[in-house]
């Protein structure tokens, strides 16, 4: 896997063809850290969906993006519904 991105003590990583992780997910991005390891999008077009869509409904300030929990989840599903399957 490759890493692109951390935050907060979490790290994303770029998976490959045929990993072992969720076979049923061609390129998954997964999540690590804080002793956790997971599928986090569907891929990476699914997550540039999911984060376009948080800042979308969200309210901005120079520290980033925030949206209400509930919402929050609810997109995050509606793009990567192959990872809640998990």
């Amino acid at each position: 896997m490759f890493p692109f991105a951390g935050f907060e003590g979490f790290f994303l990583y770029l998976s490959y063809p045929d990993q072992a992780m969720c076979p049923n997910i061609e390129l998954p991005i997964i999540a690590a850290g804080k002793g956790a390891l997971d599928p986090y999008f569907t891929s990476f077009d699914s997550m540039l969906d999911t984060v376009e869509e948080w800042f979308t409904v969200g309210q901005h300030s120079e520290y980033g993006c925030e949206v209400e929990e509930n919402l929050e989840r609810q997109i995050w599903r509606k793009h990567n519904s192959q990872v809640f399957g998990v």
